[in-house]
């Protein structure tokens, strides 16, 4: 009976040992499916964020766009005025300063010029 008890006593242990392993692997394939429904929401997330962020950065392309095309006539055709009148004021025989608003004018189309400048830098940088 001794050796009955030995035997049994032995395979008691192999199988609490192989319940122990069992439950080990359990826990692990537990942590890793936690771990990769973690980084799964994450994922996820960080690339939601960065599609808007890339569908913001092209909104903004085409709002600079479409500044830059305004500001550039307004500019063109401002000059063009500018230059109509420093004609006229010529030949007159007058100084442009005496012509109402030129100077204004001039100042506010240097002021226009940086500001085409800086849509310019600000599309570079987005690009």
């Amino acid at each position: 009976m001794s050796d009955y008890k030995r035997v049994l006593k032995h395979l008691n242990k192999e199988k609490l040992a192989t319940q122990k392993v069992e439950l080990a692997l359990i826990q692990d394939i537990q942590k890793a499916e936690t771990a990769s429904s973690d980084i799964i929401k994450s994922s996820f997330g960080l690339a939601d964020f960065a599609n808007k962020i890339v569908k913001q950065r092209n909104a903004l392309l085409s709002d600079l766009n479409g500044q830059l095309k305004e500001a550039n006539n307004i500019f063109d055709k401002s000059a063009a005025i500018l230059s109509k009148a420093q004609d006229a004021s010529e030949k007159l025989g007058m100084s442009t300063n005496d012509v109402k608003g030129y100077n204004d004018l001039e100042k506010t189309l240097n002021v226009l010029a940086r500001s085409i400048d800086s849509i310019i830098r600000a599309k570079k940088a987005l690009s």
